[in-house]
């Protein structure tokens, strides 16, 4: 779980969200600046990839984040081969399906004071796209379809919402399950 955690933060479309340099072989030496980026220096692209995996059984959190991806990680030291493989396929389409629909907005929450759209990538947020979305791989024709749709979707629910909702100001389980949600029931009413 290890490798494919490491393997996957550095997908170039991942690392574009995030602001993190593109992975090169030996890129702490021959990067400049990547010690620099926080993301990067305190290995959290590797814990958000690992918190795509786990908030899909959200109904298990509970005892704040950390633990929750500690215990989901020793669950997944019995993963076989073809379950990490499953588990690599849903992460990549989904990171990919969710860049075809957001593009370079991706993982970034919309304003709705300023109207506009947050200059960064938000971890509450892209948990929330991330998860939402992996519902919809089955029908990701129609979502790309709905891709304009969606992205006017995801401004309005900003606005909709209670400011914070998406942004990560409550992280208990019923906070993190309700940003789920509220995505999902998003683009459901969306690409109907």
């Amino acid at each position: 779980m290890n490798d494919l955690v490491d393997r996957l933060s550095r997908l170039p479309k991942f690392r574009e969200a995030w602001g993190i340099p593109a992975w090169v072989e030996n890129e702490i030496d021959t990067t400049q600046g990547l010690l620099e980026n926080a993301l990067y220096e305190k290995m959290e692209d590797v814990e958000l990839v690992l918190r795509f995996f786990a908030l899909r059984h959200a109904d298990h959190y509970s005892g704040g984040m950390q633990p929750f991806l500690d215990l989901y990680m020793r669950k997944a030291v019995t993963f076989t081969q073809t379950d990490l493989e499953v588990l690599e396929r849903e992460f990549t389409e989904t990171l990919n399906l969710n860049a075809e629909v957001y593009g370079e907005l991706l993982f970034r929450p919309f304003d709705p004071e300023a109207n506009e759209w947050i200059g960064k990538a938000q971890k509450a947020f892209y948990d929330a796209v991330m998860v939402g979305m992996s519902a919809f791989l089955d029908r990701a024709q129609r979502v790309k379809e709905k891709a304009v749709d969606i992205r006017n979707a995801t401004a309005q629910m900003f606005r909709d919402e209670e400011q914070g909702a998406f942004t990560g100001r409550g992280n208990t389980k019923e906070d993190i399950r309700n940003r789920i949600r509220l995505f999902q029931e998003m683009v459901e009413r969306t690409i109907a």
